[in-house]
């Protein structure tokens, strides 16, 4: 079987640069270093809190959900 390493016939080694222009509050969140393990941890850092925040608001501008009241009878679904 005859390959591309065998005769020599590589993929040029293509560097990619990210560069960001935009300073979104959620964007650096998502960027950040260490992702918070839980809500609690989450609310303590102001970029987490505003990332949470804008998603909430997407949500309502969007009409994706709305709030009803907590019933016994069935599980609670988390947005995800």
């Amino acid at each position: 079987m005859v390959t591309r390493g065998k005769t020599s016939v590589f993929k040029p080694w293509t560097q990619y640069v990210i560069t960001i222009f935009s300073s979104s509050q959620p964007l650096q969140a998502l960027l950040a270093f260490k992702e918070p393990r839980g809500f609690k941890s989450a609310v303590k850092h102001p970029e987490w809190l505003s990332a949470i925040n804008s998603e909430i608001q997407a949500l309502q501008k969007n009409d994706t959900w709305t709030m009803v009241p907590h019933s016994t009878f069935y599980n609670m679904v988390g947005c995800r």
